[in-house]
């Protein structure tokens, strides 16, 4: 897993490369750093997209897989 301090870096380097979309989760302990990432980017947030996983949904697939 990323250190907070990586994930920053890794999301505003993604961002200035031109990457849009941004994946993380609640399981990851990054969302402070990728959200901090996105302010500083200086990119509009109408134009990132993100996909965020929360615990709950991953416990709920978990619990009904066969």
């Amino acid at each position: 897993m990323l250190s907070p301090e990586d994930a920053y870096t890794s999301t505003l380097e993604a961002l200035k490369m031109g990457y849009s979309l941004i994946d993380t989760a609640n399981a990851y302990v990054n969302e402070r750093a990728v959200g901090r990432a996105i302010k500083d980017s200086g990119i509009d947030r109408k134009n990132i997209f993100t996909i965020i996983i929360r615990r709950s949904i991953l416990n709920f697939s978990n619990k009904y897989r066969r």
